[in-house]
């Protein structure tokens, strides 16, 4: 006769023993369906940015932060959970995403400065090659200097958020 693993006892006599579980395990991080939902709470978080600074002519760091919010909890919605990868990949989306977003609203003010000065017939490309996007990302930032402060607070909002399951 083979041995058989002997029944738990009860607690307390008279009682019910105890069930034994299977150990849970936490389930898998999805980073490639984080990263497009990172993504996809960029190009709306990008647009709003871009919306709020064309409107009102001014920048917010509060903006800047939830900007990088919607993207930390965009990346650990589609991730499933977070760890130190979906804090990254919500860094870097929300860096590319705010620059993107310096891009479009320093092209707008390019438009408007050639319109002032009556010089419609010089097109602006909505997105022109990689050079004169950086030339557009690199003065914009030049010209406003604070432009790093909400750059930082994005970012480091992402990364935090990106870090912390919900």
């Amino acid at each position: 006769m083979g041995m058989q693993s002997p029944t738990p006892w009860p607690a307390n006599p008279g009682s019910t023993p105890i069930p034994q579980h299977e150990p849970v395990y936490r389930s898998q991080t999805h980073l490639g369906l984080g990263t497009l939902f990172g993504l996809v709470a960029a190009i709306v978080g990008g647009a709003i940015w871009y919306g709020i600074v064309v409107a009102t002519d001014r920048q917010f760091v509060y903006l800047a932060i939830g900007y990088g919010v919607l993207v930390g909890a965009g990346v650990v919605k589609g991730a499933k959970r977070a760890n130190p990868a979906t804090a990254a990949v919500a860094a870097v989306i929300a860096l590319i995403g705010i620059v993107m977003a310096y891009y479009f609203i320093y092209r707008h003010a390019v438009i408007e400065q050639l319109e002032t000065i009556d010089r419609t017939d010089v097109e602006v490309p909505l997105f022109g090659d990689f050079a004169q996007i950086k030339d557009f990302v690199k003065f914009s930032f030049e010209e406003q200097k604070s432009q790093y402060l909400f750059t930082i607070a994005a970012v480091a909002a992402a990364g935090f958020v990106g870090s912390k399951s919900r």
